[in-house]
């Protein structure tokens, strides 16, 4: 039956004694408690009401389930049959900062070992894309937060099936990044240079910006104190990978390693307008630690960033053998609309630094 508009009212003003009256008397069937039910936005004693006439626990949607960061609303869920076993790994890696509702569903045995392949990050999949890493893991690494990490780790997530290190760089206090970098490292023995594939655990088609290295990633998601601090640990400048993936050591690999994708973090820094504008700040600490600026110079070139190609410049590019570089690219293209050479501008810039 639909819900009457005295049952409306009832929900609205959180009057959970009138709702009860009105079910005792049939006035509310289970499919309109269950409705009302599914915002959980309602006083606890209006969402019990509802739970003891009939409403399904089960019906509530899992992306109000993940914003949900009352424990209280949970334990009254579970009481009236939520199936926690079902969502868990769809809702674990939301609720990071609840360490008390994150306990309590892992009491009711939820699986922290299970991914829930929904998000990377910030980057939603697409089709045929997956991440299998363990997101509860890569978030709370973002927090910062290393207590709370190696808490996870005492109820059952395994560090070397997460990309944690990648993911300290989405924390944006510059001293909780650098605390949780020195930790996953020092601790849990986490690679400066670990694949982004995690031993395939992840698989992106390759073009977006957040792949690689761990220190491409603190490129993309801006975080100074993050390229700085894998830097210090030894940070492949050119991204090159290591062969295993998340907390596992491994020998150096090439571009072409199927675990994972290899992105210059140079490159990356100077952007390419398109899927990611570039972090110039990260350049000089890049170039500091031996990137070269040659390389760099041209595809700044390519890109036409006359910021990013100064301070390279400064930092020794060659702007002759990039101009010569140039031109024989506009030679090799032979089409009038193919590639046309480097700005004017951009010219004018290397011409003053030759």
């Amino acid at each position: 039956m639909p819900p009457s508009d005295e049952f409306k009212e009832a929900v609205r003003v959180g009057d959970g004694q009138r709702i009860r009256t009105l079910c005792s008397l049939g006035k509310v069937d289970a499919a309109a408690a269950t409705e009302a039910l599914k915002s959980l936005k309602h006083p606890a004693d209006v969402l019990r009401a509802l739970l003891e006439h009939g409403a399904d626990a089960n019906q509530v949607p899992l992306h109000v389930l993940r914003r949900c960061h009352d424990l209280e609303t949970f334990k009254l869920l579970a009481e009236y049959g939520l199936d926690i076993k079902s969502k868990d790994h769809e809702i674990l890696e939301d609720l990071v900062g609840q360490r008390y509702i994150l306990d309590f569903l892992l009491d009711k045995g939820a699986d922290i070992s299970k991914p829930s392949n929904r998000t990377s990050g910030r980057t939603k999949l697409r089709g045929g894309e997956r991440d299998h890493t363990l997101g509860v893991l890569n978030n709370a690494a973002a927090l910062g937060d290393a207590a709370l990490f190696d808490h996870l780790v005492s109820r059952g997530a395994d560090p070397s099936k997460s990309i944690a290190l990648h993911h300290a760089a989405r924390c944006q206090d510059a001293a909780k990044t650098t605390a949780m970098i020195a930790h996953l490292v020092d601790r849990h023995h986490f690679d400066v240079n670990a694949s982004d594939g995690c031993g395939g655990l992840r698989d992106f088609f390759g073009d977006v910006p957040d792949i690689g290295s761990p220190l491409n990633f603190a490129v993309v998601f801006k975080n100074l104190a993050a390229v700085e601090a894998l830097l210090e640990r030894g940070a492949d400048t050119e991204g090159k990978l290591a062969v295993a993936g998340g907390g596992a050591s491994g020998a150096a690999a090439d571009q072409d390693q199927e675990d994972g994708h290899r992105r210059y973090p140079v490159a990356t820094a100077i952007g390419d307008g398109y899927t990611f504008r570039g972090f110039v700040e990260a350049l000089r600490p890049l170039l500091e630690a031996g990137a070269d600026a040659t390389v760099g110079l041209r595809c700044a070139v390519d890109r036409n960033n006359l910021d990013a190609a100064r301070l390279l410049l400064d930092f020794g590019g060659d702007p002759k053998l990039v101009k010569e570089m140039d031109a024989q690219r506009v030679e090799e293209s032979g089409d009038p609309d193919g590639y046309a050479g480097m700005s004017r501008e951009m010219s004018q810039l290397l011409e003053k630094r030759e």
